[in-house]
């Protein structure tokens, strides 16, 4: 039990046994290895990453909308 768990964690971690997105299937170990290439880095994006969020008053621009002075 303990030997899958580890596993399961080495296997979301280690970037070489992640699944490649491409296909849903292959490792990553293996998409490399088929085009003869040699991994020498990586670059790590986040879900959102660069997006810019707009903070602001919701009141006053529900107020500007209805014309009604804030």
């Amino acid at each position: 039990m303990v030997t899958g768990r580890i596993q399961k964690y080495y296997e979301e971690v280690v970037l070489l046994e992640q699944v490649w997105v491409h296909d849903g299937e292959s490792r990553v170990k293996a998409v490399v290895k088929k085009a003869g290439a040699e991994l020498v880095g990586f670059a790590r994006f986040t879900l959102g990453e660069g997006i810019e969020k707009q903070t602001g008053d919701f009141a006053a621009e529900v107020a500007a909308a209805a014309g009604v002075a804030a």
